[in-house]
């Protein structure tokens, strides 16, 4: 399991430890290797968990499809329910630029926000728009299910080349 991303001090002793003093030239090294082996430990954990829905930014893959998503802090509690927002991105874009664009307004209107990696992006998905709608059903339903979203509240919204996908996304969804 990843450590929590905390000091840690809240569940240690604040009594003094005994240490060894290093010689000089040694100090540095040692930090450097602290540092490296920290930072190494945490990026593995950060691999580990990417694939999970969790509240703040995250990249997921679904079906074969990457995606950047944000859930609202405020998921965390009882609220809901929350909305979700699905955005096809244009010709050139990505879906981080999208995520970090519009995470500020999910968060205020109590959106769970979803940008699928498509085929035209700068860094393109491998996945096909028919391949991305697919996928787009089983992971609507696991949020539903992990953040208590609304089944009838979902915004799907498409920017240039975006523009024909989150229409036929809207055609496929309109029940």
């Amino acid at each position: 399991d990843c450590p929590p991303l905390s000091s840690g001090l809240e569940s240690q002793s604040m009594q003094p430890k005994p240490f060894h003093v290093l010689p000089q030239p040694t100090r540095g090294l040692a930090a450097l290797t602290i540092a490296v082996g920290l930072f190494t430990a945490l990026d593995g954990c950060a691999a580990t968990n990417d694939n999970a829905l969790r509240i703040g930014d995250s990249t997921i893959t679904r079906d074969g499809v990457n995606y950047a998503l944000h859930v609202p802090s405020n998921a965390a509690s009882l609220h809901g329910p929350f909305g979700l927002l699905v955005v096809f991105g244009g010709y050139g874009d990505s879906k981080d630029y999208y995520q970090k664009g519009l995470a500020p307004m999910a968060d205020d209107l109590d959106l769970v926000l979803v940008v699928p990696q498509m085929p035209w992006f700068a860094d393109p998905g491998k996945v096909e728009a028919t391949g991305v709608y697919k996928s787009l059903k089983g992971l609507r339903q696991e949020i539903e299910n992990q953040f208590a979203t609304d089944p009838h509240l979902a915004i799907v919204s498409g920017a240039s080349a975006g523009g024909p996908s989150a229409w036929q996304l809207a055609r496929r969804w309109a029940d």
